[in-house]
C-alpha cells in the first residue's frame, strides 16, 4: 500500500511520516531545497518528501516549506510549527489538523 491509497475509514494507514498527537498531528518530512518547483513527491526514508524552490539559506527554505504546506492543507501558516530540524533536511512539524484531514489533503495533491 502506498501513500496514494492509504486513507481508509478515517484512520491513517501505513503513513510513518504522520502521527497523531493530542489535538494536532506531527508531520515528518524530508525536504529537498533549491528545486525547480514546490511539490510533494512521495516518501524518503519514512518521511514525506517535499521539494522546495528556495535555497537552504537564512531559513528561506523553512519559510517556504511552511507556506507551501499551509497552502496544500488549506490552513493559516500560524497553525503549523516547525518543532525539529531547523537546519536539517529531515524536519518535524506540528500541524493543527487531524491525521485524517492531513492525509486527505496530501492524497489530493499526489494526483
Amino acid at each position: 500500500m502506498d501513500i496514494k491509497t492509504s486513507v481508509i475509514s478515517g484512520r491513517a494507514l501505513n503513513t510513518p511520516w504522520l502521527r497523531p498527537h493530542p489535538h494536532v498531528a506531527i508531520l515528518e518530512v524530508y525536504v529537498r531545497p533549491s528545486s525547480s518547483l514546490n511539490e510533494i513527491c512521495g516518501e524518503h526514508g519514512g518521511r514525506l518528501k517535499i521539494k522546495i524552490k528556495s535555497p537552504p539559506e537564512d531559513g528561506k527554505a523553512n519559510l517556504e516549506l511552511v507556506s507551501f504546506l499551509a497552502l496544500i492543507l488549506k490552513i493559516p501558516k500560524n497553525k503549523m510549527t516547525l518543532i525539529k530540524g531547523e537546519s536539517s533536511r529531515q524536519k518535524c512539524l506540528l500541524v493543527e489538523l487531524s491525521v485524517y484531514e492531513i492525509e486527505l489533503m496530501i492524497k489530493a495533491n499526489l494526483f
